[in-house]
């Protein structure tokens, strides 16, 4: 293991229009946003049976038992739902439900009372760009006028609130706290949001290239990836901040040309890293150490996620490539499970903040595995 903590880098005098184009190129393409205009317009209430059109949507559940009895598997499929929209969806632990958007809307699945809710019909605000929520918050970014607006919901009062802001890319919540990509002006930055009261504040400036990976969150703290290229050589730098004090408080450096799906797990950076010839690897940075580690696994991975412990790795079988189930022992990755209970492939592991493990299978009724494990 190698010392990899840098101090707080200084500001590079870059091209910002050249930190524009490489964004654009490596995040979503979007319509060119326009200059700062944040407003707070008159609040909205809107009804909730408006907001809330109760559909019959079946589901099926069943419960496996993993092999060495440390989780447990719950298939959904929720019928009509494109693939699509449920490869982008994500889980809310607290509400127990499955928020995706389509064409028609943005979408709620209740795992507890089998039933799926439109909160808001997208056909009559706009094609959603972005999507984030919470058991309090539904927010999405639409494109209204050759802008880019974002849409908060309280899904609580039902008061609805736009900004018009430098929307670029990317919807983050922490609590009541909205944090995304901007550009103002030719400058790239991220910004937050207090939910509450509009109030907008920068984050951090970036100074570097656009990244190969979003920004990640755990608890009070996010970590933003940048590019950075000097001699002819590629590493990126995180840079970590805490979203109570809105200040940062730290960075860390992975010297690899390639740092792919960063997450910020129980003060542990970890990437997906490579050099672009050689086979990647998935390695973290310890927060309190600085050091570098890379976890030996027992086959080559394309895409993984972890929750700290437990790692999702979308690695080789037989005939192509499925995720597997590992846990995490000082620094090698054993085996935990192969699913052999579920017959299709799984891809896109994603955790839930609480620890909860979403896949989608890749069979005829699109399901998806909800895989919870014991504490």
């Amino acid at each position: 293991m190698s010392n990899y903590r840098l101090n707080p880098l200084k500001n590079i005098d870059v091209n910002r229009n050249r930190i524009i184009e490489k964004t654009r190129n490596r995040m979503k393409q979007m319509e060119a946003k326009p200059q700062r205009n944040f407003r707070r317009p008159a609040f909205i209430t809107i009804l909730a049976c408006f907001l809330c059109i109760i559909i019959a949507s079946p589901y099926l559940e069943h419960t496996f038992q993993g092999n060495t009895n440390h989780f447990s598997i719950k298939k959904v499929v929720i019928p009509n739902v494109p693939y699509d929209s449920l490869i982008k969806s994500f889980y809310i632990d607290t509400s127990s439900e499955l928020i995706y958007s389509t064409e028609q809307g943005i979408y709620s699945f209740n795992l507890e009372k089998n039933e799926s809710k439109q909160l808001i019909d997208t056909r009559e605000v706009g094609r959603v760009l972005e999507l984030a929520a919470s058991s309090k918050w539904l927010i999405w970014a639409s494109p209204e006028n050759n802008k880019q607006v974002i849409h908060i919901l309280n899904r609580q009062t039902h008061e609805l609130k736009m900004a018009e802001n430098q929307y670029f890319n990317g919807l983050y919540l922490y609590r009541d706290t909205l944090i995304y990509m901007g550009i103002d002006q030719g400058k790239p930055s991220y910004y937050t949001i207090a939910l509450d009261t509009l109030k907008e504040n920068v984050l951090h400036e970036i100074n570097g290239e656009s990244s190969n990976s979003q920004p990640s969150i755990d608890k009070n703290l996010i970590v933003i990836p940048e590019t950075l290229t000097t001699n002819h050589k590629s590493e990126t730098v995180v840079y970590v901040y805490d979203l109570n004090l809105h200040k940062q408080i730290g960075s860390y450096t992975f010297p690899y040309k390639i740092a792919e799906n960063i997450l910020l797990k129980k003060d542990t950076v970890f990437a997906y890293l490579w050099n672009g010839k050689e086979t990647g690897a998935v390695g973290g940075i310890d927060m309190n150490t600085g050091k570098l580690t890379i976890l030996k696994q027992p086959a080559a991975a394309n895409a993984y996620a972890t929750d700290g412990t437990h790692f999702a790795l979308s690695a080789a079988d037989e005939e192509s490539d499925t995720v597997q189930l590992f846990m995490k022992k000082k620094e090698k990755l054993t085996l935990l499970s192969s699913f052999p209970s579920i017959k299709e492939r799984l891809v896109k592991p994603r955790f839930t903040s609480e620890g909860t493990l979403l896949l989608n299978g890749e069979g005829k009724d699109s399901a998806m595995y909800i895989i919870r494990f014991d504490d």
